[in-house]
């Protein structure tokens, strides 16, 4: 999983506790409830973008946040998915697997790929995500034919019946 980035706030109270206090890492990571990687994590960007406390009165938070995380603009990596209708539709044939339709799918897209268990965990959450619903509606329009007389009528007494929708559990 991702780490998230630390507030601005913290930013600063972990380069002022460093420079200004002379804190260690740990207790600035103790005092601060961010973990000891998180505020070294900081101290090392810190350096080398060649920042000093205290800082410049001209360094917005943006300017700061874009000299401590240069090339990094926090946004993943969008990877080529397949379509996942054929997918549905293709695992409902026979013989068909999870891992056959993948290889298929990495063949086409050697770089930019899902990985085995990544495509199998998309897999699922797109079908979590599809309304399977099973309406039936029974003797709709049915029509008899009276076996004594030659006559066509249709039954009034046999109306619709309608079954609930079924889902997935």
């Amino acid at each position: 999983m991702a780490n998230r980035r630390l507030a601005m706030r913290q930013i600063k109270d972990i380069l002022r506790l460093h420079w200004s206090q002379r804190l260690s890492i740990r207790s600035i990571a103790r005092s601060l409830g961010v973990g000891y990687g998180s505020v070294h994590d900081v101290l090392q960007r810190a350096a080398a973008a060649g920042l000093c406390w205290p800082l410049p009165v001209a360094l917005d938070d943006e300017a700061l946040a874009q000299q401590l995380y240069r090339g990094n603009q926090g946004r993943p990596r969008r990877r080529a998915e397949p379509d996942w209708t054929v997918v549905d539709t293709e695992l409902r044939r026979k013989g068909v697997t999870r891992e056959l339709l993948w290889l298929e799918y990495k063949q086409a897209h050697p770089d930019d790929g899902l990985q085995y268990t990544q495509f199998c965990v998309h897999y699922k959450r797109w079908r979590q995500t599809q309304d399977v619903v099973l309406l039936l509606v029974l003797f709709e329009d049915l029509h008899w034919i009276d076996s004594e007389t030659p006559s066509f009528f249709t039954k009034p007494e046999r109306r619709p019946r309608s079954v609930r929708p079924i889902g997935r559990r």
